[in-house]
This record gives C-alpha cells, structure tokens and sequence, in this order.
C-alpha cells in the first residue's frame, strides 16, 4: 500500500488544495493501510460526488466522536478531528489498484478543483 499511496502523491501534486499527511522523521517507518488526503471542505462532496460518477469508491474519513450527539456531554473542543472530518478522503488501496485507476483518481480531483 506504501507504493500505492505514493502513486497518488505522485499524480495529485499540483493540484490546489490536495494534502498528504505530513512525512514522518527518517527514523520512523510508517505503516500504509489507506492511502489520504484531505481536500477543502467545501469541495469534498462535489469530489466524493464526481467519484461516484465515475465509478471510484473513495470514503470520507471518520466522524469526530466531539460531533456525534450521544458523546456530547462529555466532548471537548478537537479543532484537528474536526477539520479531519470535514477535510479527509480515504482513496481505493487495495491490490487492484494500478497506475490507470490512480489516473482516473486524479482525473477526478483535477475535474473539480482545477
């Protein structure tokens, strides 16, 4: 999944407001399960919307458990987890992903925030 994920860092550069995660120090190795990125809020439906169009299951990330009404009394502020799940998309990660489904991927994000 570490070499998918690095396909869409690859195809999605350059395009405005597309995020990775941040890098981890070169003494960490990280574990890729999902390959994300956040986009703006705003226009995260209308790229989830235009996905659905061209048949690519991507997943919005979780829901804060600060927004979710039975955790209500005891929530806090969680500015991060808020802005996490109103910005983050999971994309495909699996092993039938390939370089043209990464390409399609981008042509989505380039269709709706270029």
């Amino acid at each position: 999944n570490a070499a998918i994920a690095a396909s869409y860092r690859e195809a999605l550069a350059g395009i405005e407001g597309v995020r990775f995660p941040p890098d981890l120090p070169d003494h960490c190795q990280p574990v890729t399960w999902l390959a994300c990125v956040q986009v703006p809020a705003d226009r995260r439906d209308a790229v989830l919307a235009a996905g659905r169009a061209a048949e690519i299951e991507m997943r919005p990330f979780f829901h804060p458990l600060s927004v979710m009404p039975p955790y209500a009394p005891y929530a806090r502020s969680c500015p991060n987890s808020v802005e996490l799940g109103a910005t983050g998309l999971n994309l495909p990660t699996s092993s039938a992903v390939d370089a043209q489904v990464v390409d399609r991927v981008a042509r989505v994000f380039r269709s709706v925030l270029s």
